[in-house]
């Protein structure tokens, strides 16, 4: 039988440790923990989604300074995001697409590539968008 304190000296083994290091073996990297996203930040990304699925350097660094998340947490949540808008638009045409899907079409009167084209279109600041 495991008693409480067995489990947590067993959890901290397993843990990894940056600082114990041997020379047969390579250092090991620390596990980064899962990010949580809060309300704001998922509204911010999803709004920003419908509007452009892939944000150029600039627009990740302006979603970035807003959101308070690093460039990469963002990169990887929009290419998560991709997959799983392409996987429910398989699921939905039954898997009979061989070509790669497009996004669903804007409604805008004007082409919109970035945040900048919307802004000087509605003449609207980042922080009245999202």
């Amino acid at each position: 039988m495991i008693h409480g304190g067995d489990v947590t000296s067993s959890m901290e083994s397993l843990s990894y440790d940056s600082s114990a290091t041997s020379p047969s073996m390579p250092q090991q990297r620390t596990k980064r923990m899962r990010t949580s996203f809060k309300h704001h930040q998922l509204r911010t990304m999803k709004s920003y989604f419908a509007i452009n699925q892939n944000p150029d350097a600039k627009d990740l660094k302006q979603l970035a300074q807003k959101t308070g998340l690093s460039k990469r947490v963002l990169q990887v949540w929009f290419q998560n995001a991709r997959a799983k808008w392409r996987r429910n638009l398989m699921r939905q045409e039954g898997g009979n697409t061989v070509t790669c899907p497009q996004p669903p079409p804007l409604i805008v009167t004007e082409t919109v590539t970035s945040l900048e084209d919307l802004h000087h279109q509605q003449g609207l600041s980042f922080a009245d968008i999202y």
